[in-house]
């Protein structure tokens, strides 16, 4: 057998220990070649469900539905009463009818509880005094009324839905004599019915007792009591709450609403790729 000569070893040896040395700077350089480092997972809850996935900026949890905002709009009507004691005869009571419209913006997977705000315009319809009729002498009256309350939402049945809300009120009138400025505490109790995919029918009725000292009347004319019954008839139309069951069937189901959505943030994506492009050109 013949033997290596020993300057042939040697020179093996160096082309061996280059070999090693370049893939080792192939790895540094390239870091995707190499072996993935091993991911931490989150432990399981203590119930052995599975832990929520996290976001990769935060560190938190990720936020699977986003909170978002719907919008119901109507016709709405109140009934204001004002009352003022009397000892030996009976009490002064004054009663004004609104009609007007209203706008109302609700939260949607908020947590813990959505929330609401209302603003309704309205329009003085009739006055009375002890039942008796009352001719406005000023036809530019007016007031704007504010409720805003967490939202309760009871789903016992797929194709109607109660809400319930306790909370603030706010009522700003301008009237022939007084401006009146009155701040309680009420409650809404209301239904939805689903018409179609998309839009829904919402009846809501509206209770709330208020202090009625704040306005112009609080020094002639002072109040014992006020109350006031609010009722409204709306309708809302909404792409991203659409109703999973409605009276009128629908052939779009959740995954058409779920590409529609995709396809929407891939082109707000791309807009913001080709913007960004066009600022770097622009700079160079």
């Amino acid at each position: 057998m013949k033997r290596t000569h020993p300057l042939c070893a040697i020179i093996l040896c160096a082309l061996a220990a280059a070999q090693i040395q370049v893939q080792a700077q192939t790895r540094e350089a390239f870091p995707e070649s190499a072996e993935p480092a091993p991911v931490q997972l989150s432990p399981p809850a203590a119930d052995g469900s599975e832990a929520p996935a996290r976001s990769t900026t935060s560190g938190f949890p990720a936020i699977v539905n986003k909170p978002f905002i719907v919008f119901n709009e109507g016709v709405t009507g109140a009934w204001v009463t004002r009352v003022i004691t009397q000892s030996g005869r009976s009490n002064f009571v004054f009663r004004d009818f609104l009609g007007g419209a209203f706008l109302t913006l609700e939260t949607k997977n908020m947590e813990p509880l959505d929330s609401m705000v209302r603003l309704s315009v309205y329009y003085p319809l009739s006055y009375s005094f002890n039942k008796h009729p009352q001719v406005s002498k000023n036809m530019f009256n007016f007031a704007f009324d504010l409720f805003a309350a967490p939202v309760f939402q009871l789903n016992m049945w797929n194709f109607v839905r109660f809400n319930l809300a306790p909370g603030l009120h706010f009522l700003y009138q301008m009237g022939d004599r007084w401006n009146y400025i009155d701040l309680g505490i009420g409650g809404m109790a209301g239904v939805e019915m689903p018409i179609a995919r998309r839009w829904t029918l919402k009846i809501n009725g509206y209770l709330s007792f208020d202090y009625g000292n704040f306005g112009t009347n609080r020094d002639m004319e002072p109040y014992d009591y006020v109350w006031q019954y609010q009722l409204d008839l709306g309708i809302r139309y909404s792409k991203k709450a659409p109703n999973r069951y409605s009276y009128i069937p629908s052939k779009r189901t959740d995954a058409d609403d779920l590409a529609d959505q995709l396809l929407k943030e891939r082109e707000k994506q791309a807009k913001k790729e080709a913007k960004a492009a066009s600022k770097a050109e622009k700079s160079n």
